[in-house]
This record gives C-alpha cells, structure tokens and sequence, in this order.
C-alpha cells in the first residue's frame, strides 16, 4: 500500500525585521507559491503601518491571504484565525500552487502546522481559588505548568490575552488537567501529526544587525509622511474609526505606545525610546521561540 504524498508547504521563520517579507515573495515567485499572513495583527484592517503590512507593491504579484479578514476593535481568538488559514491552503493546493507561511506569531504557525488542543472540562474549585491570585502570579504558574504555553503568552505581540485574568485561569485549567498529556506538547511529539511536508526557511540574521534593522524600520515609521506614518494611523483609528485606547493598548508595541504618546503618558523621546526597547525584547523572545522549529527541522 503507497503512502499519501503530503502536501508541500513552506514556513518562513526569522524574528520581526529581519526581512520575511521580501524573503516570501522573493520564493513563492520561485517556486509558483502564494503567501499566508500569520500575523496576530495583520488580520485586522486599518492596522497596516503598525503591523508591517505588507503593501501591493511589495507584493509584486504575488497573492496574499490572512490581511485584513476583520474590522478592528474587537480582538478574534486562533480559532477564527485558522477557519481563513487553513481554507487558504486547501485553496492554494488546489491551484497546484504551494502555501508559504510568513508572520511573527508562532502560535499561529503552530495552529497551521500541528492544529490547537482540545479543551478540558471546567473546574470550579480550581477556578475559585485562581479567582484570588495576581495576573503576574498567574502567568507564573503557567510558566511553571508549560513553559512553551508561557512564551506562547509573552511572544504574543496583541496582549489582551496575557492581561485576561479569565483566560489565563482557562490556561491553567486546561494544562492541571492535562498533566500526563500536554496541552501544548513538543514539536518532536507533535510531528507524528502532521498534516503536510513541511519545509523551513531560517532567515540567518545576527543580533547586531537585527537591532540595527529595528531602529531604521522605527525611525521610518515615525517620521514617515502621509499614510506611512505610525503616528497618524493611530489618530486615525482614535479620532476616525473611534476604536477604544483599551483595543489598541492591548495590541502592544507600536499600538500601545503611540497611543500612550497621543493620551499624553509619554513624551516623544520616551515613546520612542521605549518602544525601540520593547521591540528589541520581543525579537529577542521570537528568536527564543523559533529554536523549536530549527529542532523540528532537525537543525541546532
């Protein structure tokens, strides 16, 4: 009996700046490909500048899934992420055409490769008791349940979800009842379920010039002029499209402080600097999630 061939399918994996985008379209006009966001903000409209959207031109023709599928203001789970995903391969392979994954959202991309856990039963007693506990003693515990579910949180650049004292008491309840059989297990075990033939591209970046692409990409941003320009897309989505500073707060990076620089907490020397900092950090966590995938790939 043959074995089914699986289907291709190609991950770009390299930390925020580091250049995926030009990367993927760069290959899927090689190899007759189209391109899958696996962006936690890119799946909203409006947010073009802040996220890195990719732009029609930059696109060179090359077709793009997963942008701009929902309104703004109003955070969507995975769940409703992968129902727009997963449709797209099944698109893309019926073209006889090979998906390309590209974004900074490892959960995303775990979603796509290997699916999402099944949800345990509640607990009341255990959910009484977390009820009393802290957002910062929460998290640890779930570090010390799951450490890849801990990054998982971290690594999110949209943090509603790490601030959402019910969900994170939803995390725990699933991982306590799951002790024996991870919520969120290892890329090795997860690999006997794959549904395709995965084939990873590593952007190979070093840190020195990682912070230097930070910097420069911040700086544009910034001081950009019309459309392009970070501060007056967060005045739009404040002033125009009246989304909630609470919204854009909880996206992080570049939305939580520009908005926290147009409320008057920071100063534009502080909003800068600080936002530089946290993008450095966050990179920094990306790269930490990313080792996983060099060990699926086999590589150390």
């Amino acid at each position: 009996m043959k074995t089914k061939k699986l289907p291709k399918l190609i991950v770009i994996i390299g930390p925020t700046a580091s250049g995926k985008t030009d990367l993927s379209v760069e290959i899927a006009k090689k190899v007759k490909g189209e391109i899958i966001s696996a962006d936690s903000r890119q799946i909203y409209k409006y947010l073009d500048v802040g996220s890195g959207k990719v732009t029609k031109k930059e696109m060179q023709g090359v077709k793009h899934y997963c942008l701009d599928i929902f309104e703004p203001g109003k955070t969507k789970s995975i769940t409703d992420y992968l129902k727009y995903a997963n449709k797209a391969i099944k698109e893309i392979i019926t073209k006889g055409k090979t998906p390309i994954i590209c974004g900074g959202t490892g959960f995303y991309i775990d979603g796509i490769l290997f699916g999402i856990p099944k949800n345990a039963k509640p607990n009341p007693k255990l959910r009484n008791e977390l009820e009393k506990e802290s957002l910062e003693n929460l998290l640890k515990r779930i570090k010390s349940l799951n450490k890849e579910k801990f990054l998982e949180l971290i690594n999110n650049e949209n943090t509603s979800e790490k601030n959402n004292k019910r969900r994170l008491i939803r995390i725990i309840e699933i991982l306590e009842a799951k002790k024996e059989e991870r919520d969120i297990v290892e890329i090795s075990k997860l690999n006997k379920q794959i549904k395709y033939n995965i084939e990873y591209v590593f952007i190979d970046i070093t840190k020195e010039k990682l912070k230097e692409r930070i910097n420069l990409r911040l700086e544009r941003r910034l001081e950009a002029k019309g459309k392009n320009n970070l501060i007056k897309e967060l005045k739009f989505l404040r002033d125009k499209l009246k989304i909630k500073d609470e919204w854009l707060l909880s996206l992080g990076l570049e939305y939580k402080y520009v908005t926290m620089y147009l409320r008057g907490d920071l100063n534009y020397e502080e909003m800068k600097e600080q936002l530089g900092n946290k993008i450095w950090q966050f990179s920094k966590r990306q790269i930490t999630w990313n080792k996983r995938y060099y060990k699926a790939a086999g590589q150390k």
